[in-house]
């Protein structure tokens, strides 16, 4: 009597076995699929945004070379220039002359008072734009600038983008992931949070893109709940599939292990 009890137990649990195995092998493989998805999707967002970005970029340093002639020069009479520059770039909130790092020139103010410097002639070769984020002022609709310099140590070009502006472009990209741009240290997110400090997401699942002409890097992330419902969108996909493979591979072994033997 315990010979066959024993033997329906064996075959009934080899069975199981042999069911959980495409089952198993099923999510090892939708997993695999989706964690090599997130990571493109990334890396493809990531690179989209610092094209777009650096678009904006070349843009503000063609002001910037613009308004390099002023410098050195009265604010008086450069003023109506300074504000026709800074008018044709709808990227660009407002635009200082400065002199040892003090703006005496403002597209907005006018002059400030301070001089504009003995050196009257044209600058050489300014330094390579500094990217700073700035957080908002105490004022209404302030959400906080990128500040691009341009200097030589004594005369520079300060321009100002609204924060707003790069959001937009962020958001645009960004779809379900979750995008910031780094700039030292500080990162302006793609909802228009402006945060200093480290990330904390799953190393995993997030890629840096460094702009090859800026200063700053491009982070991509997919967030717990992405990667959850990612995965459960697959896996719905290929449930039925993987249901009928388990219960003929479960069934086979079933009948291998139970069919009638022949005596010999």
């Amino acid at each position: 009597m315990t010979g066959p009890h024993r033997s329906t137990g064996a075959a009934l649990a080899w069975s199981l076995g042999a069911a959980a195995v495409p089952l198993i092998a099923g999510f090892g493989l939708t997993w695999a699929m989706v964690d090599d998805a997130l990571r493109k999707q990334n890396i493809t967002i990531g690179q989209a945004a610092v094209t777009s970005i650096d678009r904006v970029l070349d843009e503000v340093t063609g002001t910037s070379e613009a308004l390099v002639p002023l410098l050195g020069q009265r604010c008086e009479t450069v003023l109506p220039r300074l504000r026709a520059v800074v008018s044709e770039n709808p990227w660009v909130r407002s635009a200082s002359l400065l002199y040892k790092g003090k703006p005496y020139c403002h597209s907005v103010s006018g002059t400030t008072g301070a001089p504009a410097g003995p050196n009257r002639s044209v600058p050489g070769n300014l330094r390579a734009s500094t990217l700073t984020l700035q957080h908002p002022e105490n004022r209404v609709q302030d959400h906080g600038t990128l500040r691009s310099l341009h200097d030589d140590g004594t005369h520079g070009v300060e321009v100002l983008i609204d924060n707003r502006v790069l959001v937009d472009r962020l958001d645009l990209l960004s779809g379900s992931t979750d995008v910031a741009m780094n700039v030292n240290g500080m990162y302006l997110w793609d909802d228009g949070s402006l945060l200093r400090g480290e990330l904390r997401q799953n190393p995993r699942y997030r890629a840096q893109t460094l702009s090859a002409r800026y200063d700053y890097a491009m982070h991509s992330s997919v967030s717990a709940e992405d990667l959850v419902n990612l995965l459960t969108g697959k896996l719905t996909t290929v449930l039925g599939t993987l249901m009928m493979g388990s219960i003929l591979s479960g069934g086979l072994c079933h009948w291998l292990l139970t069919r009638p033997r022949r005596e010999l």
